[in-house]
């Protein structure tokens, strides 16, 4: 009886060791030819998905059609503006260092900036 135990033993052991001898019987060169075989097609099949993706998407967009510019050329040079012609200033706007002088609504102070 603990000779056919052991035969047991033994014939399950080298049939669990039979497969992977067989497994490992493929080279690396086709192992890695396997690999990559899968990995384009993986690779492919995502960017088909992806282009089918943005077929639909874009659909919306070839609506909006693109606003055409002045066909006028700009001029090679700058305009020219002379003193005369620049804004004059309305109170809104303050002077380079300077703080214009303002009145307080409640009390009628008005405050020149000098501390």
């Amino acid at each position: 009886m603990k000779i056919s135990g052991r035969f047991l033993a033994a014939a399950i052991l080298i049939a669990a060791i039979c497969p992977s001898t067989e497994a490992q019987s493929e080279s690396f060169a086709d192992f890695r030819n396997k690999v990559l075989n899968e990995f384009n097609e993986f690779r492919s099949s995502i960017l088909e998905n992806y282009d089918k993706f943005l077929e639909g998407v874009w659909k919306d967009y070839d609506q909006i059609k693109g606003v055409k510019s002045n066909p006028v050329p700009k001029p090679r040079t700058a305009p020219t503006v002379s003193n005369h012609d620049a804004p004059v200033n309305s109170g809104g706007l303050k002077a380079a260092g300077k703080r214009l002088p303002q009145q307080n609504k409640d009390t009628g102070i008005t405050d020149t900036g000098a501390t």
